[in-house]
C-alpha cells in the first residue's frame, strides 16, 4: 500500500487530528515522528502547534468522543478484517488513517438526504425506529 502524503492546510487539519487521535489511543502517547511522516514538507515543532490550536478548541469532551468513534470504527475494521492486529500493533498509520476516512466516505454514501418538509419525507421515506438503537425495558 502506498505512503499516505499530505501538505498542512486548513483542509487537511482534520486528517492530523485523526492520526493525532489513532495513535495516542494505540500507544497512550502521541506519535510525532510517525506522524510527521504524514506531512512531510512540516516541522514537527509546526505539527505539535496546530495541533495544540486544535486540542483547546475540541476540549476534552470533543476529543473523547473522537476517541470512541475511531474506536468504533477500529473494532469494526478489524472484524471486517479490513486492517489486523498486526496493522495495530505495529502502528501502520497509513493503513488505519485510509480505514477512518474509508469509513467516512461510506458515511456519506449509506446516510440520506431528507427534506425540510416532514410529510415529503414521510411521502419518500418509510421512517422506521432503528431496533438496534432500542434498549430493553
Amino acid at each position: 500500500m502506498p505512503k499516505l502524503s499530505f501538505i498542512l492546510k486548513k483542509e487537511t487539519i482534520p486528517i492530523l487530528i485523526k492520526a493525532v487521535v489513532i495513535t495516542k489511543s494505540i500507544t497512550k502517547e502521541i506519535q510525532w515522528p510517525t506522524i510527521s511522516c504524514l506531512f512531510p514538507k512540516n516541522s514537527i515543532g509546526n505539527l505539535k502547534k496546530k495541533w495544540a490550536t486544535r486540542r483547546i478548541r475540541m476540549g476534552n469532551s470533543g476529543l473523547k468522543l473522537l476517541v470512541d468513534k475511531w474506536r468504533s470504527i477500529l473494532v469494526d475494521g478489524i472484524r471486517k478484517e479490513i486492517v489486523t492486529l498486526e496493522n495495530v500493533e505495529k502502528l501502520h498509520l497509513s493503513k488505519l488513517l485510509k480505514l477512518w476516512l474509508d469509513h467516512e466516505k461510506d458515511g456519506d454514501i449509506n446516510s440520506i438526504k431528507l427534506y425540510q418538509n416532514y410529510e415529503d419525507n414521510k411521502r419518500k421515506y418509510i421512517l422506521a425506529p432503528d431496533s438496534r438503537n432500542i434498549s430493553a425495558r
